[in-house]
């Protein structure tokens, strides 16, 4: 009978670190107000904390070598979507804008995109990252029309960024219809 409880015991224990080991799914809301996972490439994007979001005041210049500036999310550790290879993110923009992402470690991966209105209201953004290369990652680049030289500002903020198994049954695929029937 003690070997049997022992045996249990360590394969509980073997599986629970198992478990830590591998982050499968991530959720960043800044209901905490710490952005300092977050970072931002020249005068382009301007990043702040703002009433548990995360506000972004975009400002594209319309210079060539600003095409490509960017702001990025790095994790302190790896992300392995590979189950479920989505990221979701909750938005809201008072520009039209196209956002583009691009989750890696070091390979380089094709930018997923992806368009926003810009009407100021919370709107659910997915993106299917399965054609994307690798789905083990701790860094997501993310542009607004990437790679363009238009001249383009507004404001754009992000509710809600949930990774992998974190997306599954977490909330329902559009938040604009519940958002109308709570008011």
């Amino acid at each position: 009978m003690k070997k049997n409880v022992l045996l249990v015991t360590i394969l509980q224990l073997i599986f629970a670190i198992n478990a830590i080991a591998q982050t499968t799914g991530l959720l960043e809301n800044f209901d905490d107000g710490n952005i300092s996972k977050w970072a931002a490439d020249q005068s382009t994007y301007k990043l702040s904390a703002e009433n548990q979001s995360l506000k972004i005041e975009y400002n594209r210049d319309g210079s060539s070598a600003a095409a490509w500036y960017n702001f990025n999310y790095t994790n302190a550790s790896i992300i392995d979507i590979t189950k479920n290879p989505i990221i979701i993110i909750r938005v809201k923009s008072t520009v039209n804008t196209s956002l583009a992402i691009k989750p890696t470690t070091t390979e380089d991966v094709p930018l997923i995109r992806n368009s926003i209105l810009g009407d100021g209201v919370w709107r659910t953004v997915r993106f299917n990252i399965s054609a994307a290369g690798s789905k083990k990652f701790d860094k997501i680049y993310m542009y607004f029309d990437g790679g363009a030289t238009t001249i383009k500002n507004g404001t754009i903020w992000f509710d809600e960024i949930r990774m992998g198994d974190s997306t599954l049954g977490a909330f329902p695929a559009d938040w604009t219809t519940l958002d109308r029937a709570i008011i």
